[in-house]
């Protein structure tokens, strides 16, 4: 595994609110320790169904992938980095359209952080600056926008009767507004907040690729900083927190609040790194162990699958009927995918070639 993060934001942000250490307790105490002894590779862990080459159109390049979601056969592809906008395709990988866009005319934004698709209603909700929700049809029309909150929120995912939104323990807001789940109504109403965030100032550490994901009608969130994993499910007047996840070397305050230092002693520490949800609550987890990539998958707190993972993981996002899909730059198809004992992209791949996708299920 490569120990070398990119930094795409360093955001530093005080929050004083104090923190309730047990947050109100867990269903699940999870202790994660270093499985070395089991070693894992992809053909232990990934079931590969196929690969999905994205068009090649000028139109469709993109410069980045920071979130997939799918639905109707179709996928919705954020890249909030470079093209800053949702790119949707087609089963095949065909281009369709663009939704969003950076500007100041109605419907276009600064910013671009996270979005999620309101499959009820077939709204696309967009999360920009200043905590505002643009919202949009399937065809990419603007809809409306709303600033939902004064505090900061980052991520975004969509249940059937609402949203919830997270401020990943970076926000200014004091006292009432200081928590880390927020959620609102399919109309972007307020319905709750919960769970006070931690007293410290966080950065930004690049290391999920979704801290928030929806998996039939629940959400799910992981907090990195906290090491918890909470559950809500649009119905509850709160949320739940599933795991309490324990290690033997949990990283100090003092390492989670500077990403220099964290960048520098990661080696020395216990952390999670990684969350995807499949169907019926099963949890699939990386995390590291002194400096050691395992992998283990949960569910109603027992631990079905574990060890050292060798090998690269790719960024992993739920996709439909029990799989996942997991974006590959040809960059990295060529240096390492396609060298690897699992079913392989058959047609050839050049360097200007656009992403492609990888669709998997747990074995």
């Amino acid at each position: 595994m490569k120990w070398v993060y990119g930094i795409n934001l360093i955001l530093l942000i005080t929050s004083c609110v104090g923190w309730e250490s047990n947050q109100g307790g867990s269903k699940y105490r999870l202790r994660l320790e270093d499985s070395s002894a089991k070693v894992l590779t992809q053909a232990d862990v990934m079931n590969v169904i196929d690969w999905i080459a994205l068009d090649t159109s000028e139109v469709a390049i993109l410069g980045d992938i920071s979130k997939i979601e799918t639905y109707e056969n179709t996928y919705y592809v954020l890249d909030k980095v470079i093209r800053k906008s949702i790119f949707v395709f087609d089963e095949q990988g065909k281009f369709l359209r663009r939704i969003g866009r950076i500007g100041q005319g109605p419907g276009e934004y600064i910013h671009i952080y996270d979005f999620a698709i309101d499959r009820k209603k077939g709204h696309i909700a967009i999360l920009t600056d200043a905590s505002t929700v643009y919202l949009y049809d399937l065809q990419g029309n603007f809809i409306t926008s709303k600033q939902v909150d004064k505090s900061l929120l980052w991520n975004i995912t969509s249940m059937d009767h609402g949203y919830l939104l997270s401020s990943n323990h970076q926000t200014y807001v004091e006292g009432e507004n200081a928590y880390l789940l927020y959620a609102f109504d399919s109309d972007l109403n307020t319905i709750g907040k919960w769970v006070h965030v931690l007293p410290f100032q966080m950065p930004t550490m690049p290391l999920m690729s979704s801290s928030l994901q929806s998996v039939d009608g629940n959400a799910y969130y992981c907090d990195v900083f906290a090491n918890g994993i909470y559950q809500y499910d649009n119905k509850a007047d709160s949320v739940m927190k599933v795991y309490d996840v324990q290690f033997t070397y949990p990283l100090p305050d003092e390492i989670k609040v500077d990403l220099m230092t964290f960048m520098s002693k990661q080696r020395d520490y216990d952390y999670l790194y990684e969350m995807a949800v499949a169907e019926k609550g099963k949890i699939m987890l990386h995390y590291i162990c002194r400096g050691e990539f395992n992998f283990a998958v949960v569910s109603d707190g027992v631990i079905l699958q574990q060890g050292h993972y060798q090998g690269r993981f790719p960024k992993v996002f739920h996709g439909s009927d029990g799989e996942f899909v997991s974006p590959i730059s040809v960059e990295e198809y060529i240096e390492y995918w396609k060298e690897q004992e699992m079913k392989l992209y058959t047609d050839s791949v050049g360097i200007e070639d656009n992403f492609l996708l990888l669709r998997w299920k747990l074995k």
